[in-house]
């Protein structure tokens, strides 16, 4: 299989039509500026020098905002800007939008453009959760979304968070399994953090809102994930990626928290080994694919650590004919 890349291009959040209960917008965006589309040049051909696209699938990527928001003489702009390079090996566009601003003439568009992934920032699907977060839309609009979505082909993705105002594991795994439901092919799990400034923050320092723990925020990120795994929607991000505008010190919020997250399914899988053998001995080996490896160890060691209370020595090795999650054990 290639290797995929995104080239990303950041536009600000100026199409958003309100603002949810946990969101600051101008914390969030103050410093970022519509990018020319000499910019956008600039960009592209930077990234694709040091690319070899016949080993690497490309992809432009239009993040930050409600792209199917802007006016649409941008919209075009921006989608003309990428066209010089799909002959240079560029696959296609992804960008990512709210549900209620997809329409049959947006789709439309997308499609000419030969737009390859569409990201919906859905969220919930539990109405009073949107509600109470003041998202603007309900679930038939997401349903709506997805059906013009479907009827052009052109591929979704669904982003959805983890404890919402309202939320519960329950209704977060509704979530997941509506988004299974209907069809889309990738996610992005991520764990609310209050943001200073938001309505969400004075809330919270009311005692009328409280921010989960890093703990909890992990145990329920960790159930979506496996469940998505399941269901083969690929999980392209796990928590809030830190930004230079956005300083954050508030739980649940870890800048390793997807490590966090993989850390906690092997040390899972690590626990039910031991209760299962029901003895220690002098040293153990563990063979893990590759792309394991750092999940299996542990952040900071961690799962390492735990195997060193029943072992003297405890060594990993990678054996990249194993996939997945599985693996062998060799005991001295």
């Amino acid at each position: 299989m290639k290797k995929h890349i995104n080239i990303p291009i950041f536009i600000p959040e100026a199409a958003c039509p309100n603002r949810c209960i946990y969101c600051n917008q101008f914390r969030i965006t103050d410093k970022l500026h519509s990018p020319s589309i000499d910019e956008i040049h600039v960009k592209i051909e930077s990234y694709l020098s040091t690319i070899d696209t016949e080993k690497t699938e490309v992809e432009i990527a239009f993040f930050g905002g409600n792209f199917t928001g802007l006016p649409i003489e941008e919209q075009i702009a921006y989608l003309e800007s990428v066209k010089p390079y799909f002959d240079k090996g560029v696959k296609g566009i992804r960008l990512s939008t709210r549900p209620d601003y997809i329409n049959e003439e947006k789709v439309e568009l997308l499609a000419k453009y030969r737009v390859s992934e569409v990201e919906l920032g859905i969220q919930s699907t539990n109405q009073k959760v949107l509600s109470l977060c003041r998202r603007g839309y309900d679930v038939i609009e997401i349903d709506k979304a997805v059906g013009w979505l479907k009827r052009y082909e052109i591929p979704f993705g669904m982003q959805m968070m983890v404890g919402l105002p309202g939320g519960s594991i329950e209704n977060e795994m509704q979530t997941a399994l509506d988004i299974h439901n209907w069809g889309a092919i990738s996610t992005r799990i991520y764990p609310l953090v209050p943001i200073e400034d938001s309505p969400l923050f004075d809330l919270m320092r009311k005692g009328e809102y409280h921010a989960l723990s890093l703990d909890k925020a992990i145990m329920r990120s960790k159930l979506l994930l496996l469940f998505f795994e399941n269901h083969q929607i690929k999980v392209l991000r796990i928590g809030l990626h830190p930004s230079k505008n956005l300083t954050i010190d508030t739980e649940p919020f870890h800048p390793a928290f997807g490590q966090l997250v993989k850390t906690s399914i092997w040390k899972d899988i690590f626990n039910a080994y031991l209760k299962d053998i029901g003895y220690t001995s002098d040293s153990i080996r563990i063979s893990v694919a590759e792309k394991e490896m750092l999940y299996a160890v542990g952040y900071q060691s961690s799962n390492q650590n735990l195997l060193k209370l029943h072992f003297n020595k405890v060594n990993f090795i990678i054996d990249n004919t194993l996939k997945g999650r599985s693996y062998n054990v060799g005991i001295n």
